[in-house]
């Protein structure tokens, strides 16, 4: 293997993204020698992603709230999971306003990252606070093997963007200031920063939201998302095709589900996150289940609706244990 010189940077192409991989270089050097030795025998970035998966545009990533909903997407056959600030903070029976702390979050991110080996996007809501937490939240991220952090340009503390709430936006410089803070903490050179703007959540105009973009580019954003709550997907639209494909170009249509995969990918559109659906699919389950059951006073009806135990043991893989057992503990014979 060819020795990696102090000072030494480079580029990697992700598609029409060039990635600086001159940051943190002791590290970077560390990452390329683990990586080529098999040390670190699974690579979650988002450049072996797309040696993968990314021809097939647009990418289709599916919300996780804990590690078995991730262990259940990854084994409907999504590629890639987006840990969701909304299903993160109701699945521990918070509220999206921020009221889960970053250290809910990584704790939450580090089993599902224990779970499955798909590369994870992170909901970072905005930072949870000012450059210097959000660089602190980044760092952390990359260290536990994050593929990237999605960080949006509201104000502390944030708001759901479906709620009917003041929505106030950052200024564009010091947003700047929080995508380079997190670029240049970051572990590793594959690990993403993701912008989104809420300029349209804010009921700001198309031409602030692209401008914002371009500028969170500028600043060193390796991806962006764009954000909307109107039911017809139109200025979602309008803005992916006056986008052209500067850089990936993330959406979640949960309020404009019915537009085709096609007229996203026509337009642009990189990835599609299907967001917190796998929670509210749980939620509808896990009511009508527990209705029934005090109803009835009687689980004997529920029995053919429901995940049998052996459907746990196999997700979560508990028949390995006992030949792992077996291989771990057989004795092994005296020498001589």
């Amino acid at each position: 293997m060819a020795a990696i010189a102090p000072g030494e940077g480079g580029l990697a192409d992700f598609g029409h993204v060039k990635l600086h991989c001159g940051r943190s270089l002791g590290l970077r050097a560390l990452y390329l020698v683990l990586k080529s030795s098999h040390v670190l025998k699974v690579d979650r970035s988002m450049s072996h992603l797309n040696a993968k998966a990314w021809a097939h545009r647009p990418l289709c990533v599916i919300e996780a709230h804990n590690a078995l909903s991730a262990l259940i997407g990854v084994e409907a056959g999504f590629q890639a999971i987006w840990c969701s600030g909304l299903t993160i903070s109701a699945a521990l029976g918070l509220r999206d306003c921020q009221e889960a702390s970053l250290g809910d979050t990584l704790q939450v991110v580090q089993s599902i990252g224990e779970a499955v080996e798909a590369p994870l996007i992170v909901d970072g809501d905005n930072g949870y606070g000012d450059f210097n937490i959000a660089r602190l939240f980044a760092r952390r991220l990359s260290r536990l093997g994050v593929a990237a952090v999605c960080l949006e340009d509201k104000q502390f503390p944030k708001r759901n963007s479906f709620l009917d709430a003041a929505h106030e936006l950052l200024d564009v410089a010091t947003y700047q200031g929080v995508v380079r803070a997190c670029k240049d903490a970051q572990d590793h050179a594959d690990f993403w920063v993701v912008a989104r703007t809420e300029a349209l959540i804010a009921g700001r105009t198309v031409s602030e939201a692209l401008d914002r973009a371009h500028a969170y580019v500028d600043a060193g954003a390796d991806a962006v998302f764009i954000h909307s709550r109107r039911r017809d997907g139109a200025e979602v639209l309008d803005f992916a095709r006056k986008w052209d494909r500067r850089a990936p170009l993330f959406i979640a249509p949960t309020t404009y589900a019915q537009v085709g995969l096609e007229t996203f990918s026509a337009a642009g559109v990189d990835v599609v996150i299907w967001a917190n659906h796998l929670l509210r699919a749980s939620i509808h389950a896990m009511r009508a289940a527990a209705h029934e059951i005090a109803s009835s006073a009687s689980v004997v009806s529920m029995e053919p609706k429901i995940a049998t135990v052996e459907d746990i043991f196999t997700l979560t893989r508990t028949q390995a244990l006992a030949a792992d057992a077996l291989r771990l503990t057989r004795a092994a014979p005296l020498r001589a």
